[in-house]
């Protein structure tokens, strides 16, 4: 049995969503298994895959918990597994954790933020004459669609909107003591 590849394509339909099957899996992997076996292999390594990234261990605590499977009583994995387990997580860390960032999020994101400030040149009523306006522009969006929301603020608003502002980082500081 080829663990590596195993692994690699646990890899790829738990966290990147490909649509392999557990018989695709199991003819490029160990055709002569038998099903219950390769059952074994598939819940095993799954488990082991989704506590490593649910974690998102390091490598020293993944050393950690790989030598505490190898060292289990019942069912524990070997040398070779364990290597195996490491290389992949090793070359896929980064791209497992965007993954489940991306899986998480169910709403939309600030992708880009620009601002500008213009001074009125020419207005109907000479009070609103060399007033200066933030024009602000956000892009919204989830995954690779996006809108774009433009809208302005006077001095007043911009004042209005940073106390806001100021208020929620007060409160998510206040949950991250």
């Amino acid at each position: 049995m080829d663990v590596s590849v195993l692994i690699h394509r646990l890899t790829e339909r738990l966290f990147y969503g490909s649509s392999i099957s557990d018989e695709e899996m199991k003819d490029q992997v160990c055709p002569d298994a038998s099903q219950d076996d390769f059952q074994g292999y598939v819940k095993r390594f799954s488990t082991i895959l989704s506590n490593i990234s649910a974690a998102n261990m390091d490598f020293k605590q993944l050393d950690a918990f790989l030598t505490s499977q190898m060292k289990k009583r019942e069912n524990p994995i070997t040398e070779e597994q364990a290597q195996a387990l490491m290389k992949v997580w090793k070359n896929q860390k980064a791209k497992v954790h965007e993954a489940l960032v991306r899986q998480s999020t169910w709403d939309n994101q600030l992708k880009a933020f620009s601002w500008r400030i213009d001074v009125k040149s020419k207005a109907r009523h000479v009070v609103d004459l060399n007033m200066p306006t933030a024009i602000v522009e956000m892009q919204i969006g989830r995954n690779e669609g996006s809108e774009v929301v433009r809208f302005e603020m006077n001095e007043e608003r911009l004042g209005d909107m940073i106390n806001q502002i100021n208020a929620i980082e007060e409160q998510i500081a206040d949950y991250t003591k």
